[in-house]
């Protein structure tokens, strides 16, 4: 329901519970369970973090967070840097219901910084055929593109753009 209600490719699930480590008496710990949603394979990762002496469970919780979405930051550069040795290009069909359909896919495409040129090669009322030029892996122009709300998928061998 989230995914389809902000137009998502995939969503992060992150789930804490507190609890106290085990023979300590007052130290606080967080158990995270992160959870990728709406990839080809479902990613789960499990995290915990464990307060020191008088650390407060709100200053664990604090610390977990900011390791988290620094890591998650990280991740997110991995997927979608820029790799000017991989020049590639691919023909994509992306099924369209209108001229206004088209026309924010086409917007998409341009706010994506992999994609060096677009070229549009038929376009009928069903959809449009483009020639994607693009640096890096399709795996990294999947994930670019799902940042700027398209899904690149492959089927029977043709690539698809919704």
């Amino acid at each position: 329901v989230v995914m389809r209600r902000y137009g998502a490719a995939d969503i992060l699930l992150i789930h804490a519970v507190a609890s106290q480590i085990p023979g300590s008496g007052s130290g606080a710990a967080i158990d995270v369970t992160l959870r990728r949603l709406g990839t080809p394979e479902e990613n789960l990762q499990i995290e915990r973090f464990e307060g020191g002496a008088g650390e407060t469970a709100e200053l664990v919780l604090q610390r977990g967070a900011m390791s988290l979405v620094r890591g998650i930051e990280e991740a997110w550069l991995t997927e979608t840097a820029l790799d000017y040795a991989l020049p590639a290009s691919m023909e994509v069909m992306a099924p369209l219901g209108a001229l206004q359909d088209w026309l924010g896919v086409q917007l998409r495409l341009k706010e994506t910084p992999m994609i060096q040129r677009v070229d549009l090669m038929a376009l009928s009322v069903r959809g449009a055929q483009v020639n994607l030029h693009y640096l890096g892996t399709p795996e990294k122009l999947a994930a670019a593109l799902s940042q700027h709300g398209l899904a690149l998928t492959q089927q029977a061998g043709h690539w698809q753009l919704k």
